[in-house]
């Protein structure tokens, strides 16, 4: 075996295949839809054509619009799997969390703590901080009334349940 070598294994040339192509823009690894606009505003940035970049991030920028940010953070809920599907059914989760959290904050709606068990699936809606932060401070100063002391992601639970949850029996 040959140990004097002139060259690096990694730097033989590449036999029967073309060398790696250098493109100068990179391709995104992701396809998701936000990736894709990025990318091609990147390739009419550099084909000069400017408006239409700026015009295709603006587009990126409003379809990434609701989603999480510092502002309008990822609530988590763990509900019961036919009460998200009716809410879901029913239209926006993110403005039935709001009218439970309106009601909840009213004095309307006292959430119960939900029994454990049963076919839940892990889901998730948002909601500003601002309200989040009024709700669990609502939820702290009314505790003794409440008997608990409920999350946000907790009244939100409990309002889709409530709202949303199988009907009473006869």
């Amino acid at each position: 075996m040959d140990t004097n070598r002139s060259r690096p294994p990694s730097a033989r040339p590449r036999a029967g295949r073309p060398p790696p192509r250098r493109d100068t823009l990179a391709r995104p690894r992701k396809t998701t839809l936000p990736d894709l606009l990025a990318a091609a505003a990147e390739r009419l940035e550099a084909l000069g054509e400017p408006e239409l970049a700026a015009a295709v991030r603006d587009a990126r920028a409003k379809l990434t619009a609701s989603k999480a940010s510092p502002d309008n953070p990822t609530l988590p809920l763990y509900v019961q799997r036919e009460t998200w599907e009716r809410a879901q059914a029913a239209g926006s989760t993110i403005d039935a969390v709001e009218a439970g959290f309106t009601a909840f904050l009213a004095g309307k709606f006292t959430p119960k703590p939900l029994p454990r068990g049963g076919d839940k699936t892990r889901a998730s809606s948002r909601a500003s901080s601002q309200r989040t932060a009024e709700v669990e401070a609502y939820a702290a100063a009314h505790a003794d009334e409440l008997g608990w002391t409920p999350s946000a992601s907790q009244v939100a639970n409990a309002w889709l349940e409530h709202k949303y949850g199988k009907p009473a029996r006869r």
